[in-house]
């Protein structure tokens, strides 16, 4: 017989129908019980099999969670132990009810429950799975992709495998000339409302990938906070959490990170970035590797810090450098919010706002995204003005202000030259007031010059300084040139 005869043939039939999921699971695993008179044994590996086969579950091995989804919302939620459990138990009652077997469903216990449990684990293991995609956005209605041109919505599905969801309708066309006009223009310049649009489209995509956390800071009262405020409710409550800097490097706080995306600290107090565990953050937008502990919980939890930050503080920040100037200039961006207090504040202005324009803030957020998109493509990053590169440059300087000062104030001279320690503390002080920025204490700049001195001139501290004939500690070689005496 030739091959079209085959064909032929083969199209007289009936399509023979696929096995139906007892069949398959009876074929894969074998019988679900055995049972005589006077006992029943269950085969486990065909109840974890047909679980898995029934439930939409996952389980993610660096975070050690069970994970099912959601339909309605196209989203994988975090599953408990018990509640992982109890849907074993409901499905065993079941299938002993189907089969009339009433010892079936007395086996159930807490031992049989937490070995299915266990065994289900490597049925249906998937590592790594929630790492975002740079190309869609998760809405309440549905898969924003923005790889195509136009963007296109298309339905929820498990294989997006997200975790993530902004609460916010897509309405075309919709737009926001309230934020627009009372919020942003009257506060920031085009050009900051432009990096703020970006930054903003950067959260809705996730993953953080030009590696970057936003300062804004300007007047207390200025709307600073119900900036951060919506921003956090168009991103979704729940995938936002509060950065606390002075616990960072504790043990179990990077564990409150797991399974957000933005981290907002809101009218920080001055020493915000300054505290022991401010240097974190480097990490947790810098994707580096993290492995938190759970508080009560024997669990270890691995995850890359890809974390959206803004930051909104009343006065100007310093950071804690520690000498690396370099990787804190990478990270940062920030913007000086110019709005006033306003004479008569609107209360709830954050929710009056997205009642009446969230689905328009959505779409400007959106086209922040794609121009993002655009910018990593061709420039790898942040594309920043002359100004926004000067404020990070400005906040470096002040932050590590007693380096910038031996750096840039102080030259070498004749061996003959000597300047004392008090002098230079006076000239450091200068330096600071000449540029409106709060010097640090005496004694810690006394503390911090010799080592500094010796980085940038290779002199060493003396004591045989004679200032008014008495002998004080100082330098050789060194001058302070006029315009910074003091």
């Amino acid at each position: 017989m030739n091959a079209q005869e085959t064909t032929l043939n083969a199209s007289e039939h009936e399509p023979i129908p696929e096995p139906d999921l007892y069949e398959e699971l009876v074929k894969n695993q074998g019988q679900p019980f055995a049972a005589s008179t006077r006992a029943v044994s269950l085969n486990e590996p065909f109840f974890v099999s047909k679980f898995a086969m029934e439930h939409l579950v996952l389980y993610e091995p660096n975070e050690q969670t069970f994970y099912g989804y959601e339909e309605s919302r196209g989203l994988w939620q975090p599953l408990t132990a018990a509640t992982v459990k109890e849907l074993f138990s409901k499905d065993i009652k079941s299938f002993a009810d189907a089969q009339g077997e009433e010892r079936i469903e007395r086996k159930r216990n807490s031992r049989l429950l937490t070995g299915l449990m266990d065994q289900l684990k490597g049925q249906v293991q998937r590592a790594n799975v929630f790492i975002r995609d740079d190309g869609r956005i998760h809405l309440k209605n549905g898969m924003l992709h923005l790889n195509v041109n136009p963007p296109e919505l298309w339905e929820f599905s498990p294989d997006y495998y997200s975790r993530n969801q902004c609460p916010i309708e897509i309405v075309r066309g919709a737009r926001c000339p309230r934020f627009k006009k009372e919020f942003l223009e009257i506060a920031l310049d085009k050009d900051d409302i432009w990096l703020l649009q970006r930054y903003c489209g950067s959260l809705l995509i996730g993953g953080n990938r030009a590696q970057r956390l936003l300062i804004v800071h300007g007047l207390g009262g200025g709307g600073k906070s119900t900036l951060a405020e919506l921003l956090e409710k168009i991103i979704g409550l729940e995938n936002v959490t509060e950065l606390r800097t002075e616990y960072l490097a504790e043990r179990f706080e990077l564990y409150r990170f797991v399974g957000k995306t933005l981290l907002t600290g809101k009218d920080v107090p001055p020493d915000f970035l300054m505290r022991k565990g401010a240097p974190v953050l480097k990490k947790l937008v810098g994707h580096d590797l993290l492995t938190p502990e759970g508080k009560n919980s024997n669990r270890a939890v691995n995850f890359r810090g890809d974390f959206g930050v803004i930051i909104t503080a009343n006065t100007k920040l310093k950071v804690k450098v520690e000498g690396d100037h370099e990787a804190w200039r990478r990270r940062l961006l920030v913007i000086e919010y110019k709005r006033t207090k306003p004479k008569i504040p609107i209360p709830n202005f954050a929710d009056l706002l997205l009642k009446e324009e969230g689905p328009g803030i959505l779409n400007w957020m959106i086209q922040g995204a794609l121009a993002h998109l655009l910018e990593l493509r061709e420039r790898g990053g942040f594309v920043l003005t002359e100004t926004q590169k000067e404020r990070i440059e400005s906040l470096l300087a002040e932050s590590d202000s007693v380096r910038e000062f031996v750096r840039t104030c102080i030259k070498p001279a004749h061996a003959a030259e000597r300047v004392a320690t008090e002098e230079l503390v006076l000239a450091y002080q200068r330096f600071c007031i000449n540029r409106n920025w709060q010097p640090e204490p005496a004694t810690v700049v006394e503390k911090r010059l010799p080592d500094l001195i010796k980085e940038f001139y290779s002199i060493t501290p003396r004591h045989d300084i004679k200032v008014f004939g008495s002998l004080h500690r100082g330098y050789g070689g060194l001058q302070i040139p006029p315009d910074h005496e003091p």
